[in-house]
């Protein structure tokens, strides 16, 4: 808080009322000496009138002793004494006393005059020293109202650079409200997308639980049509004896044998052929399965994952269809061997129709290679 500062003090018991006072300071011995040039004559009438009248000196000394002489004891005490001294010379003489001559009373006259003068010139001395603390004073005073000024400049700027960081924070307070709105809808978009992302795989995962239980049939199936065609094998054992006797029987007959030999050489060889691609289809599935699972295990993260899970969708959807066309496929193979065992009884009972019998078995074989390169054809697109 400032210190509250008087700009008129007090000074020997006086107060100033205007500061031209100070202004003009170099004037006051002028004003003084002026007024100790009256000051004789004025004295000089009041000691006359005094002589005479003793009541008049009487009441003004204590007036005098406290308007200046207050706060100079030492000047107060010869003051006193000399005015009592010549209140004693000047009274008027009682009864049986004569007058003072008018020599004595110039003579007195002079000596307070001195004494006035001396009072003046102490007094000019302490209002120069006053009028120099004034003068210091007002500096001092100036120096902090410059100062005062300059702090309160300083702080209108601080004031102004105050508000504009002010707006500037609120600014971006607004800034970062919309931000964090925006951030909470992406949140709850998100995990609204997590949600329906978490559904999408468990109905994958359970697809794919079902064609891993399709797949098994489908393995079963193709084991059952293997031991279809050890059956048809052991069947064209049999017909292959039959027509050996048929070649005892009939000797026209053994070129055509020989031929039917040696396709049913062909036919092992594709056979095993068939047995070596099924085989090496088997370990492709093996790996296969590793592959996956290797492959989940690799594929951590969710997009990724759901990518091969798309994938892998993708190629169940095709392997089922797939599927489908080998299950027809394999019924059409189940159809043609019910029709080579029911050539194969006729061939039993007909041994006069033997070479009508072989070559419809020819011809059945054919037929039964070209499904069988079917198959193996769709089992190589499939696992491409």
């Amino acid at each position: 808080m400032p210190i509250p500062i008087d700009m008129f003090p007090c000074f020997r018991g006086k107060k100033m009322k205007q500061m031209k006072a100070m202004a003009a300071a170099n004037g006051v011995p002028d004003l003084i000496l002026h007024n100790n040039n009256n000051q004789p004559e004025r004295k000089a009438k009041q000691d006359e009138e005094s002589l005479y009248n003793p009541a008049l000196t009487e009441e003004k000394e204590p007036n005098e002793n406290k308007t200046d002489l207050e706060e100079e004891p030492v000047q107060s005490e010869r003051r006193g004494s000399f005015t009592e001294a010549v209140s004693n010379f000047l009274r008027p003489p009682k009864d049986g006393q004569k007058k003072p001559p008018a020599a004595e009373r110039k003579m007195s006259r002079k000596h307070s005059m001195l004494l006035r003068l001396e009072e003046f010139e102490d007094y000019k001395k302490h209002l120069k020293n006053d009028i120099g603390d004034l003068n210091d004073t007002i500096e001092l005073l100036k120096n902090k109202i410059i100062e005062l000024e300059e702090q309160l400049l300083q702080a209108d700027d601080d004031m102004e650079v105050m508000k504009e960081e002010k707006t500037l924070v609120e600014d971006e307070l607004e800034k970062a409200r919309v931000q964090k709105e925006i951030i909470e809808c992406q949140k709850t978009d998100l995990v609204e997308q997590m949600k329906d992302m978490q559904k999408d795989i468990k109905d994958l995962e359970e697809k794919c639980a079902m064609l891993q239980q399709r797949n098994m049939d489908l393995l079963a199936q193709i084991n059952r049509t293997d031991e279809v065609s050890e059956d048809t094998r052991k069947n064209i054992e049999d017909v292959q004896i039959k027509l050996s006797k048929v070649t005892i029987e009939n000797t026209d007959l053994c070129t055509r044998m020989e031929v039917l030999a040696s396709e049913k050489e062909m036919l092992s060889e594709e056979n095993q052929a068939l047995k070596d691609d099924l085989a090496a289809m088997e370990t492709d599935l093996t790996q296969i399965k590793l592959e996956r699972k290797t492959k989940e295990e690799q594929y951590s993260s969710q997009d990724v994952f759901i990518k091969e899970l798309l994938q892998y969708k993708e190629r169940c959807e095709k392997a089922e269809q797939d599927n489908l066309v080998y299950q027809q496929q394999v019924r059409a193979l189940a159809e043609r061997n019910l029709r080579l065992e029911q050539e194969l009884a006729d061939s039993k009972n007909s041994n006069v129709n033997s070479s009508q019998s072989l070559s419809t078995t020819c011809c059945s074989q054919n037929l039964r290679q070209q499904t069988l390169n079917r198959l193996s054809e769709d089992i190589d697109q499939d696992f491409a």
